[in-house]
């Protein structure tokens, strides 16, 4: 699920970082996004809709919506489709991190 050779883009390092994501490891390379990594690992629903429970992925991709909002733990709620992925980093799909996770 990874570009590994584009004709313009330049090549990135390929540095892997572990992060979490309800509780599970997750592996992503340098200069991901959490979605661009979870979507690489086989991820696509990031959280849950309030009401019907439906899951949500990636909507605009490009930070206008908040489809995408998962709660990164000491730090609050983010959008996934912009926001780097960092070592040791957690992530959740609710607020209140795993014990609130469905």
């Amino acid at each position: 699920m990874r570009v590994q050779h584009h004709p313009i883009l330049p090549s990135r390092t390929q540095k892997d970082i572990a992060f979490y994501f309800n509780g599970q490891v997750i592996k992503g390379i340098e200069g991901d996004t959490v979605a661009s990594a979870l979507w690489a690992s086989g991820i696509r629903a990031l959280r849950v809709t309030e009401k019907a429970g439906n899951g949500r992925g990636i909507f605009c991709g490009i930070g206008h919506c908040y489809d995408c909002r998962i709660y990164q733990e000491h730090f609050g709620m983010v959008r996934a489709c912009i926001t780097p992925i960092q070592e040791r980093h957690r992530f959740f799909s609710e607020e209140g991190g795993l014990d609130n996770c469905k």
